[in-house]
């Protein structure tokens, strides 16, 4: 789910350098720069008078708190869809890092396609919302697939099985593996996905028909779970 309008980002970055070709950058791409923080304090102070769509922040800030502890501040009262900009990948960096779930992660050096890559990431894998324009939908989502990241539109994505620790999304022709629960991928997509089992989301749209115990989507017969199935009734209009 992304605004209408111009997507509003935050930078924290204190690189004074850094942050004035990033805001840059993100202007020319089409994106509205709405403040730069040069440090944790600043960024809380700016999150809240701005309400950016994104946060752009620099893990290694000078003093303390770092980066990494301001967007774990800003995730206990907010929505806060965030990339993480450092020069440090060592394992403990990753591993702060990963524990607040960032939406993407850049390492400078970066390019402008390297930015608009991870923006628009960030983006189409996280619901955002825009006080004047809530709830308006992509219509489409970005997954990794060996080295690329590729659109996949919602209306070509038959189901979703869980495996694991991944979720495999089946469209006719291609399948892809994303690290992702059911529950938070579901977030991520359109009214027109339900889920019908604890290991599988269906796109309503594209069942074909249904019975007591599973739905047809093609030639796939997926289960029903007897705690899910009220739910998928209640999506059916019956003549």
């Amino acid at each position: 789910m992304i605004p209408m309008g111009k997507i509003k980002i935050l930078i924290v970055e204190d690189e004074l350098i850094i942050a004035e070709k990033t805001a840059k950058i993100i202007s020319e791409l089409g994106y509205l720069h709405v403040g730069t923080a040069i440090n944790y304090q600043e960024g809380i102070t700016l999150f809240k008078e701005t309400q950016p769509n994104i946060i752009l922040v620099d893990i290694n800030l000078k003093g303390l708190p770092d980066g990494i502890e301001l967007v774990r501040e800003l995730k206990k009262e907010n929505n806060v869809s965030c990339i993480f900009v450092t020069s440090y990948t060592d394992e403990n960096t990753i591993k702060r890092a990963k524990e607040v779930q960032p939406n993407s992660f850049l390492v400078k050096p970066f390019t402008k396609e390297d930015l608009f890559t991870s923006i628009e990431i960030a983006l189409s894998n996280t619901p955002v919302e825009d006080k004047e324009n809530p709830k308006i939908e992509s219509d489409s989502i970005f997954v990794k697939k060996n080295n690329a990241v590729i659109k996949v539109k919602f209306k070509d994505i038959l189901y979703i099985t869980s495996e694991d620790i991944y979720c495999k999304i089946i469209l006719k022709s291609d399948n892809y593996l994303v690290r992702s629960s059911l529950k938070n991928l579901l977030l991520k997509l359109p009214e027109s996905f339900i889920r019908v089992h604890k290991s599988y989301i269906i796109n309503f749209e594209n069942m074909e028909s249904f019975s007591y115990d599973n739905v047809q989507i093609g030639k796939i017969e997926i289960p029903v779970g007897r705690q899910y199935r009220d739910e998928l009734l209640s999506r059916v209009d019956l003549i």
